[in-house]
């Protein structure tokens, strides 16, 4: 079992994309094939209704396309040095929303990868909310600050027993195995202490996958996005697992509780499925 097939969302804007970098790490390491979109940030998107003449609104729209394609042609140039297989897809070609066509494109992958919106970076936040919620695949999401490869020493994976948690364990499965250490943590609150059937067990079914993990019940009346992030960095951790929350409909830019409390304070890479 292996990631054979990556995507990324990387960012026309920025020297150094911190999704880009974290997705070619992976897939250097798995020997998989990356395939790089950009979604165009036109800054008059909000205002093509306030009386901007047209003749701006191409000259912004193109000045986005060429950043779009340099970052396609940067991205080349480092998979070409790191010896991974890559293309890329020019997101204006599909001919459809961008949010559709995001989430249409990312069906076709194993698993997309893409970066944390930067405080007030809003606009970049329906990204995150297409790939989770209607590509049916998993998203890795990489803090914007991240400057680190792929690294797997420690993996931290939250287990509620829902059925979200399920497909994100399914989703990382490949990491997992290659992981040093896998933690599940629970976060219970109040008498709860598990969220297991009797006889039945997470570990159990990752020690058929050849995983030994170890398990860890946190008490905790807190939010459990602060509890797991607070867990993850005393522990080290080089990734978290976990499933996408979201109020399906309310979900063009709001996710739950717990998947916002870590979007917004996020320290280290998180994948996610809904």
């Amino acid at each position: 079992m292996g990631l054979k097939d990556i995507m990324a969302v990387i960012d026309e804007e920025a020297a150094a994309d911190v999704a880009g970098a974290y997705a070619l790490s992976l897939a250097a390491t798995f020997g998989a094939h990356l395939t790089t979109t950009s979604v165009p940030f036109d800054p008059l998107r909000d205002v093509y209704a306030a009386g901007i003449p047209e003749s701006h609104i191409r000259a912004s729209h193109e000045k986005s396309r060429e950043r779009t394609r340099a970052a396609a042609a940067r991205m080349a140039g480092d998979a070409a040095a790191a010896g991974v297989m890559h293309e890329s897809v020019d997101m204006d070609s599909l001919a459809m929303p961008m949010r559709t066509a995001l989430a249409e494109l990312g069906r076709h992958f194993d698993l997309t990868v893409t970066a944390q919106p930067e405080r007030g970076a809003g606009e970049r936040e329906p990204v995150i909310d297409s790939l989770l919620f209607d590509s049916g695949r998993p998203v890795l999401v990489v803090p914007y600050i991240h400057k680190e490869p792929l690294r797997l020493d420690r993996v931290i994976a939250a287990w509620d027993g829902s059925s979200v948690a399920a497909r994100a364990f399914a989703g990382a499965m490949p990491l997992l195995l290659r992981a040093g250490r896998v933690q599940v943590v629970t976060v219970a609150r109040g008498r709860r202490t598990g969220h297991e059937l009797p006889g039945f067990d997470i570990a159990r079914h990752l020690a058929r996958h050849g995983i030994d993990a170890e398990l860890q019940v946190i008490p905790s009346d807190l939010d459990a996005a602060e509890m797991l992030l607070s867990h993850a960095a005393s522990a080290s951790a080089d990734l978290l697992v976990m499933g996408g929350y979201g109020n399906m409909r309310l979900r063009d830019l709001i996710f739950g509780g717990t998947t916002r409390g870590i979007m917004d304070a996020m320290t280290l890479p998180v994948l996610m499925a809904h």
